[in-house]
C-alpha cells in the first residue's frame, strides 16, 4: 500500500481488502511498514520508489482490468465480464466446468475492479522497488 492509503477511509479498507481476499494475500502492509522491517533486520536501504508511474506514462498499470472496447480489452469491459460470466454459469450448470467455477469467476471479477481502483486512488501499487543491503559487520568481517 501506498502512502496514499488511509486506513480511516472506509473506501480504501474496502478496496484493500478486496485485493487480499482476491489475490491470497494475508494482509497488504505499507511501503513505510516494508522498509522499517527491512532496516530492522539490519539492511540499508538504498532506493524506494513506486515505478508505476514510470512504467509507461500513457499506459497506467490498472488499465488492461479497467477494460476497453477494443479487439483484445473488450472481455475487462463490464459488457464482457457479465457475459463471460454468465458463459461460465451455464458451462458449470451442464457440467462442463466443475462446481464452483462461477464463485471463482466472481471473485476474479470482483478482484479485478478492486485493483483498478487502488491503482485509480493512487493507494496500491504492485511495483514498488526497494533497493537495499546488509552491511558487513565487522566481527565477521574478521573471521573472513
Amino acid at each position: 500500500m501506498t502512502d496514499k492509503y488511509d486506513p480511516e477511509n472506509e473506501e480504501h479498507v474496502s478496496i484493500k481488502k478486496g485485493i487480499e481476499i482476491g489475490n491470497g494475500i494475508a494482509e497488504l502492509v505499507s511501503v513505510r511498514d516494508v522498509e522499517k522491517a527491512l532496516k530492522k533486520a539490519g539492511f540499508e536501504i538504498l532506493a524506494s520508489e513506486d515505478l508505476a508511474p514510470f512504467a509507461d506514462s500513457s499506459t497506467p498499470w490498472y488499465e488492461s482490468l479497467a477494460g476497453s472496447f477494443s479487439l483484445t480489452g473488450w472481455k475487462h469491459t463490464k459488457v464482457g465480464r457479465f457475459l463471460t460470466n454468465k458463459m461460465v454459469s451455464v458451462l458449470e450448470t451442464i457440467k462442463i466446468a466443475p462446481k464452483g467455477t462461477t464463485e471463482v469467476s466472481n471473485l476474479l471479477m470482483s478482484t479485478a475492479d478492486d485493483l483498478v481502483k487502488g491503482g485509480q486512488t493512487g493507494i496500491f501499487t504492485p511495483v514498488h522497488f526497494i533497493l537495499c543491503r546488509k552491511p558487513k559487520n565487522n566481527k565477521n568481517d574478521e573471521k573472513d
